[in-house]
């Protein structure tokens, strides 16, 4: 999994499990790490434009989200999709990705708890983004998986906004 707070909530994890289970065998804890995928979260998917998943929702986990930025892929030029619910700081937690994401298409997400994309990005600009508000996720996703204006789209902002994405995914028949 990327990110380097993942290796902490492994420590964590493992802990329990020699907690709970002391004959639990050391192999059996390597093999279970190795195959740990939690979907959405810092989840790279390949295609013409690789996109970034991320269920980022707060200033931490944006924080966490851009360190994982700047190690992989710290040159490349990035298109984000936004959405966030309308109780959470969207500020600080865009403050963590104004110096990596080239523009951001900010979205309403499928919540009536949602953030204005008017106020988001209006929130977005006043940090010196170049942020716009899309007619639709639908549009904004499409939009993030063309290649002409940058090298990597990335999705963040709500677990909501990751649910939609990864069905619209599916529609549109992109594995």
């Amino acid at each position: 999994m990327e990110g380097a707070h993942q290796r902490d909530n492994a420590a964590v994890a493992i802990r329990v499990a020699r907690a709970l289970r002391p004959d639990f065998a050391a192999e059996a804890i390597r093999e279970r790490m190795a195959s740990c995928l939690i979907p959405a979260r810092q989840q790279f998917l390949p295609g013409k434009v690789e996109i970034l998943l991320d269920v980022a929702h707060n200033p931490v986990s944006f924080r966490a989200l851009a360190e994982t930025i700047r190690r992989r892929r710290a040159n490349c030029k990035i298109l984000a999709v936004v959405g966030m619910m309308k109780n959470k700081d969207a500020r600080g937690s865009l403050a963590a990705l104004r110096d990596l994401v080239s523009n951001v298409l900010i979205v309403r997400l499928s919540s009536p708890r949602s953030f204005e994309p008017e106020d988001l990005a209006r929130i977005a600009r006043e940090l010196g983004m170049i942020a716009e508000c899309a007619a639709s996720p639908d549009v904004a996703f499409a939009e993030i998986h063309e290649p002409a204006s940058h090298d990597l789209g990335l999705v963040a902002g709500s677990f909501y906004l990751a649910g939609d994405y990864l069905r619209w995914r599916e529609h549109a028949g992109i594995a």
